[in-house]
């Protein structure tokens, strides 16, 4: 997993405390241990928040991997996504998205006009559309990692590599609902990795990894001009 981290959320992260001192603890402090490490999960997730918290321009490459049930038989689609997000001092926010299903062609949804409007076309079609940017309230990340955090839902299982970088492992415990794993950048705190399975429903498993991120991307202004966005042979529509 490719990095590059210049941010002053990740210098304002807590320094994670280790469980282990390398000696045999007898078996009755079995709940101290569980109990210790419920709290360095506990740490990680906070720190992971903390980070989104402070994060402002960012950019990640993740690929969702999702496995369903159709038909009596398992359908699996991956969808490809890049991000780039740019708040901006009046409360704008340029964010461009390229996303792909299955290696189809690549659909574009581009912050243009200032953050004030926003065109979304696929690269195999005629038209781009634009219309105006509208930042509804969704359940976000964070939103996520917080809930999670306030149940004490899960267990520090050590570290792992994930994309040749170090990444923290975190475990749903028993009886909770949610993502079966974690995995924080040892780095960061930033969410590399995410699976999960249902054991009702049509959804079987889903895993969600991030190829690559960057804390401090370079801002490019034609990435969201509309005349540099859309290509020059598409046609534009409006709609208010």
């Amino acid at each position: 997993m490719k990095k590059i981290v210049t941010c002053t959320a990740a210098g304002a992260i807590t320094v994670l405390i280790g469980c282990s001192n390398n000696q045999e603890e007898p078996a009755e402090n079995t709940t101290a241990e569980t109990a210790e490490e419920a709290a360095d999960a506990q740490e990680v997730l906070q720190n992971a928040i903390t980070l989104l918290e402070e994060r402002e321009d960012y950019f990640e490459h993740r690929v969702l991997e999702r496995t369903e049930e159709s038909d009596g038989e398992e359908v699996t689609e991956i969808r490809e996504r890049k991000i780039w997000s740019y708040p901006q001092e009046d409360g704008h926010i340029l964010e461009r998205i390229e996303t792909s299903y299955d290696g189809t062609a690549v659909r574009y949804e581009v912050s243009v006009e200032g953050g004030e409007s926003q065109v979304v076309f696929s690269e195999d079609g005629d038209t781009a559309t634009v219309m105006p940017q509208e930042y509804n309230p969704v359940l976000t990340q964070k939103d996520t990692l917080e809930h999670a955090h306030e149940r004490e839902a899960y267990t520090l299982a050590g570290t792992e590599e994930i994309q040749g970088g170090e990444a923290y492992r975190l475990t749903l415990n028993e009886e909770e609902e949610g993502m079966e794993n974690y995995w924080f950048d040892t780095e960061t705190y930033y969410l590399v990795k995410k699976e999960g399975t249902s054991a009702e429903g049509e959804v079987l498993h889903v895993t969600d990894e991030i190829m690559e991120f960057n804390l401090d991307p370079e801002f490019e202004e034609e990435m969201f001009e509309l005349e540099e966005v859309v290509p020059e042979e598409m046609e534009i529509e409006r709609r208010s």
